[in-house]
């Protein structure tokens, strides 16, 4: 997948672009029609779409990988 920044952007994006791509999907996130938030940073709702997938696939791979790391730990304070 490259190299990601720790927001879960790629490294190739650039700064700005990597926070203006976090607000916008926070605006999402919190209930803002995805139709004001196209016509509001000239983007398309798909677009949109495939960023907050994005980021939400990137959540669960961490996700994951947290769980696959910790999954050891608990199992030795079990047994």
């Amino acid at each position: 997948m490259g190299l990601e920044a720790d927001d879960g952007w790629p490294e190739t994006s650039p700064p700005l672009r990597r926070g203006v791509k976090r607000q916008i999907v926070q605006s999402c996130e919190i209930g803002k029609p995805s139709r004001e938030i196209g016509a509001e940073y000239d983007i398309a709702r798909s677009t949109l779409r495939r960023w907050v997938q994005d980021i939400r696939d990137r959540r669960l791979e961490m996700e994951a990988d947290v769980s696959e790391q910790a999954a050891p730990v608990f199992t030795r304070r079990q047994a």
